[in-house]
């Protein structure tokens, strides 16, 4: 019996179908409060240099904090030149003027009574707390000289991102995924238990590192080990809400942060979340393809009758033939694919260059705009509200968009809109004006985001798809790193890391525009038909590449089987050994696909090219459920690799 078959067996979404969709829907809910919580631990607020201790504001009839500021200041700081046109505040912020030392606050002090000259802060600083009553920044004293360490720190969370890639890939096929998703909850509850408790600041680099890479290293696993007990019919609705989810979770840190002031105890605000998750993950079983592949077949079928029972479904006492074991176990021999396969001829090389340079890019607007809210003017609460909520239309928008009009097409114009709306803002001076220009660079770039994973995996071939798409997540992961740094670039030249976010997605827009439109065609299977993919007329003249794939029965000596795909590509992203999986982002993101009509065959494929019946996929009428269409590689017949 087919795992499919047996699927359908223990029914599509049953009793524990729900229970693990609520699982990696509040899993997946939680994470902003780690990944994208930060812009309010780090929120900005006036400071300037503390001269005076313990000012007797009110023996002066100066009554309230802000009044006896502001008394403060004009006796002891200089006032910002340029302002308001080049200066934030009308004050400078790391210059003093040079009083005695001991001096008593007074409104009347006149620093040229005592040939004061300027200096940079010689005691610290002082902040307004009207807003934030504690940050990391007032803590470590993160303003003038140290301003992007603040972004550094960031910087870091995205690097445990980049390692829980690797790290967590190389676990989830060692010891298993439940295994694999079980630490990494670990390693993110403990984070986030630690964050709160930070006393020096390289304890603070420690944590965020840690949290990144727990976070990111429990989606693949708990992705995997839900998604592949869901029928066909629910997958493309699971994952949309999914993906919803993680957006009510931006907007919810929004509307908490609104309340809570201190940012320890912001951040403390996930960690019970956490902690009742690592419990509901003792709950789940284990992934049963990776059983099957480990030739643990007797641990396969406990798993499938314990999910029955939740289920109340009745299965036969064989599940699995012989000859079906075999398979299993042969399924995880050959030659395993290598980053290297991507670059040996010109136009795979070309599409993935340019490939992941627009994940790259993707990922270092999304998250540039996502943590520099703040700066467009308006209040720092609802404006990232808000772009946690334009998320919503933009993921259901990507949804439906592809089918509509394709990958390219959407891929080409969301980037150049993007870009376009990045570079705007610059020259716009209204705050709500300038925020609707914004979020309209949002609303393109999450939905970019979310299609070019679909575009990624049917532009490469089935023996190295699970290898590209690894690379351009990679690539991703280096976007995000860049993404905070970037930020730190306004201090240097205001709004640069504007122009630099418009230009580089125009750039990318623009390099998409060779690639290949993949919705309805026919997708590659092997290397050679990979190669000659979208290829240039010019490129078949190039001595480069030229004898890699001669033939397609020349693919025969490079077969790549997928089974141990973790081990050589640690980023994985679930691909064609997991007929259940689709190709899908940290917010689980997934994509429809037109159907494709069947037509009748005239006659056989090549020898050695017939399709395994583990890589067929039906692609169903979208009118027999709502968003039950998957994407398909293979003949425009309908069948092929279910990504």
């Amino acid at each position: 019996m087919k795992f499919d078959e047996v699927l359908k067996v223990l029914g599509e979404f049953g009793r524990y179908q729900w229970f693990a969709f609520f699982f990696l829907h509040a899993v997946n809910f939680v994470g902003p409060f780690s990944a994208l919580a930060y812009v309010f631990y780090t929120g900005k607020t006036d400071h300037w240099c503390k001269v005076f201790d313990k000012p007797n504001c009110t023996a002066y009839g100066l009554n309230s904090v802000a009044e006896c500021n502001q008394a403060m200041k004009a006796v002891s700081i200089p006032p910002a030149p340029g302002y308001p046109e080049d200066a934030e505040y009308s004050h400078q912020t790391c210059r003093q003027y040079d009083l005695p030392k001991g001096l008593q606050f007074s409104p009347d002090i006149n620093y040229t009574d005592y040939n004061a000259s300027i200096v940079d802060c010689k005691r610290g600083w002082e902040y307004d707390t009207s807003q934030y009553n504690t940050t990391i920044i007032m803590d470590w004293d993160l303003v003038c000289t140290d301003k992007g360490t603040a972004n550094m720190i960031n910087s870091i969370f995205f690097f445990g991102f980049m390692a829980g890639s690797f790290v967590f890939g190389v676990i989830s096929d060692w010891f298993g995924r439940k295994n694999a998703l079980i630490v990494a909850m670990l390693m993110w509850f403990l984070g986030l238990l630690a964050t709160p408790f930070c006393s020096e600041l390289w304890h603070l680099y420690l944590v965020r590192f840690i949290t990144g890479m727990g976070q990111l290293g429990r989606w693949i696993p708990a992705y995997v080990m839900v998604n592949e007990f869901v029928g066909q019919r629910w997958r493309i609705v699971v994952g949309v809400l999914i993906g919803v989810s993680y957006s009510m979770g931006y907007m919810l840190v929004a509307i908490i942060a609104m309340y809570i002031d201190k940012w320890r105890v912001l951040a403390f605000i996930p960690v019970i979340p956490v902690f009742l998750c690592i419990i509901l993950t003792m709950f789940l079983s284990e992934s049963v393809r990776w059983l099957l592949s480990k030739g643990r077949v007797k641990e396969a079928e406990d798993v499938i009758r314990k999910v029955g029972k939740w289920n109340g479904k009745k299965l036969p006492d064989v599940i699995f033939e012989e000859k079906e074991i075999l398979e299993f176990k042969e399924g995880a021999k050959g030659r395993l694919p290598s980053f290297l396969d991507l670059y040996r001829t010109p136009n795979m090389c070309f599409k993935t260059i340019i490939l992941q340079y627009n994940w790259m890019v993707n990922s270092m607007v999304y998250y540039g705009l996502s943590l520099s809210t703040g700066d467009l003017g308006v209040d720092d609460y609802w404006a990232f509200f808000i772009a946690g909520a334009v998320e919503i239309p933009a993921l259901l928008y990507a949804t439906v968009g592809i089918r509509w009009f394709g990958r390219k097409p959407n891929m080409v114009v969301l980037e150049l809109i993007g870009g376009a709306a990045c570079l705007a803002t610059i020259f716009i001076e209204s705050s709500t004006a300038k925020t609707v220009v914004a979020m309209v660079g949002k609303f393109c770039i999450t939905a970019t985001f979310n299609t070019i994973y679909l575009w990624t995996s049917e532009m490469f071939p089935t023996p190295v798809r699970t290898v590209a798409i690894g690379m351009c997540s990679v690539a991703a992961r280096v976007g995000g790193i860049v993404a905070p740094l970037m930020l730190n670039m306004a201090d240097v030249i205001p709004n640069l890391h504007l122009i630099v976010f418009g230009l580089v997605t125009i750039v990318a827009g623009v390099s998409l525009i060779p690639l290949p439109e993949t919705n309805g065609k026919k997708l590659p299977e092997t290397m050679a038909e990979g190669e000659e993919f979208g290829k240039f007329a010019c490129m078949k003249k190039w001595a480069w590449g030229s004898n890699t794939y001669k033939t397609d029965d020349d693919d025969d000596d490079v077969v790549m089987e997928m089974g141990t795909m973790e081990t050589v590509n640690p980023a994985y992203v679930p691909d064609v050994e997991d007929p259940s999986s689709r190709p899908e982002n940290e917010k689980g993101c997934q994509f429809p696909e037109r159907p494709r009509k069947r037509s009748k065959k005239t006659g056989s494929g090549k020898k050695g090219h017939d399709q395994r019946p583990e890589d067929q996929v039906k692609v169903q009428d979208p009118g027999s459920e709502k968003g039950t269409v998957t994407g398909s590689d293979g003949d425009s017949d309908g069948e092929g690799i279910d990504l």
